[in-house]
């Protein structure tokens, strides 16, 4: 079983509007090229079954926000995980910092 059938087609399959899966180059083993085809199969038309979102997560703080807009483009769910909630500044200041990332990677 591929990365982009577990992550992509199967959370299709089952009715979910996202699918959670380890992003790449976070110690995970899975590849650019795997989180790739996984995006691609959430997205690709499949009979009646709707695009899901693709939720890359995993030791994944703003910092690689706009890494992951150049990647994903706007269709895309953030997962604010522990790098989030153990900022040095605080979880709602560096809530605040992770929105003004996204906003700046938008445009």
């Amino acid at each position: 079983m591929t990365p982009a059938f577990v992550f992509g087609q199967l959370p299709r399959l089952a009715g979910a509007d996202a699918s959670l899966y380890p992003i790449y180059h976070a110690g995970f083993p899975i590849t650019r090229d795997d989180c790739r085809a996984i995006a691609k199969a959430c997205g690709e038309s499949w009979g009646h079954l709707k695009p899901i979102f693709p939720t890359a997560a995993g030791r994944m703080g703003f910092e690689r926000v706009l890494e992951m807009c150049e990647f994903y483009g706007q269709d895309l769910l953030f997962i604010l995980g522990s790098s989030i909630q153990q900022h040095r500044a605080g979880l709602v200041k560096a809530c605040r910092m992770f929105m003004d990332e996204v906003a700046r990677s938008a445009h």
